[in-house]
């Protein structure tokens, strides 16, 4: 298993990642994102801090940043690929802020 989990992590490092991200995933993660962010109540997270890891290429982040004021985003991802990419085309607005970091957030089910 940590064998795949390793071919995975190269994948997300490679220079061509975040254009296969975006190709491969087919806009699930934006669809997905748009549908749970609708059943947040508008203004609720404002001036609060939101973690958005596995960030990718930033989609969940650009959305809050659409709908909320004065946020504060915390985006991680392993893939330093794909936060360089979050970091070159986030644009806060409205008092949000946007911090991005390469992170490994994963945490082994079983003992190896």
């Amino acid at each position: 298993m940590a064998d795949n989990l390793d071919a995975v992590q190269k994948q997300f490092q490679a220079e061509d990642a975040v254009a296969r991200y975006d190709k491969l995933t087919g806009g699930v993660t934006a669809e997905l994102g748009s549908y749970v962010l609708k059943a947040i109540k508008p203004g609720s997270l404002d001036g609060k801090a939101v973690l958005d890891n596995a960030c990718g290429t930033g989609v969940i982040t650009k959305q809050l940043l659409k709908r909320c004021e004065n946020v504060k985003i915390e985006a991680s991802d392993l893939s330093e690929t794909m936060v360089n990419y979050l970091r070159q085309t986030v644009k806060p607005t409205n008092g949000s802020t946007v911090s991005a970091t390469v992170m490994d957030a994963t945490v082994p089910l079983l003992p190896d």
